[in-house]
């Protein structure tokens, strides 16, 4: 087998897993308006692997598409700026393309490897955690040892959506992922600019634990995110 038909397999085993996923997530958030605060934290965790999988898909797809061409056109008017501004806005979000690098540094701030660790070693576990509510903003703190308290699913909601948005098409999103691309090595032609989507390091949600907990959809994301890194490398 070429690496290609590897990377074609490790698709099919990515987008699996993210059906399985969106199935168990639409019935934890969706059935009811109320959750138990411990069923919340797992669908982050599972929300957040669905998305790095598909993250992961789409850029694969959107390396084998040929470089998009410069749109031209002319500079919007302030006229219409302030009535595309006022338009409502969707109720599906677009999907992030992007992940967020981890730290607590600045991006391009240089720092020794003890300097990053000991930005990222907690003094202590907190003893609550912040709750969200059905607009997306905060109402409150949780107890973590209170893990039968039942809060709402709130921002998980509408990233549900866009997940599944995404699911239905993955070809959109990979000539938005392709358009995002152009846009930064072109800007990296006339200063720094971020080149891969993905985030530094393992990926989300990844560790020793959630691959005893989550065997099949872990060990998917594992796979795609190397060959994802393979081809966005090699690209």
């Amino acid at each position: 087998m070429t690496f290609e038909d590897h990377t074609d397999r490790a698709l099919g085993r990515g987008w699996d897993a993210v059906r399985g996923l969106v199935v168990r997530l639409t019935a934890a958030l969706t059935l009811s308006p109320m959750l138990r605060a411990a069923a919340r934290r797992e669908a982050v965790v599972l929300l957040r692997q669905a998305e790095a999988l598909v993250r992961r898909a789409v850029l694969i797809l959107a390396l084998r598409l040929p470089e998009p061409k410069p749109r031209r056109g002319h500079p919007a008017s302030a006229d219409t700026l302030a009535r595309l501004r006022a338009l409502p806005k969707a109720d599906v979000p677009a999907f992030a393309l992007t992940e967020p690098h981890p730290g607590a540094t600045g991006f391009w701030e240089e720092v020794s490897l003890e300097a990053l660790a000991a930005s990222h070693t907690p003094a202590h576990l907190p003893h609550s955690v912040g709750t969200i509510g059905a607009d997306g903003r905060g109402c409150g703190t949780l107890s973590l040892e209170d893990s039968d308290q039942f809060v709402e699913p709130g921002a998980l909601i509408p990233r549900l959506a866009a997940l599944q948005a995404a699911l239905d098409a993955p070809e959109k999103q990979a000539k938005r992922m392709a358009r995002w691309l152009t846009r930064q090595r072109r800007a990296r032609e006339t200063g720094p600019a971020r080149l891969n989507p993905m985030r530094l390091g393992h990926p989300p949600t990844v560790t020793k634990a959630r691959r005893h907990r989550f065997p099949k959809s872990t060990q998917a994301l594992i796979d795609l995110h190397h060959f994802a890194q393979r081809v966005f490398d090699s690209s």
